[in-house]
């Protein structure tokens, strides 16, 4: 997280797309940093969650797929 916070020094916020695997969250920046880099990088950051019982990958495939088909 640190690396993507050096790659976009001048970003507000950083969203990030990820599964549900249970270790994705702010608190896991608790067990391994000092209180107060965890805290800034928790505000940092924002978490959105792939859907727990379809594959998001598949969704967009989806939608290219229906792109294509208009064009």
């Amino acid at each position: 997280m640190e690396e993507l916070e050096r790659a976009y020094p001048a970003a507000v916020q950083i969203t990030l797309v990820q599964d549900n695997l249970n270790t994705h969250h702010g608190g896991s920046f608790y067990k391994w940093m000092s209180p107060e880099q965890a805290h800034r990088l928790v505000g940092r950051f924002e978490w959105i969650y792939t859907p727990k019982h379809a594959s998001w990958l598949n969704m967009a495939e989806l939608e290219f797929s229906a792109l294509q088909r208009q064009c």
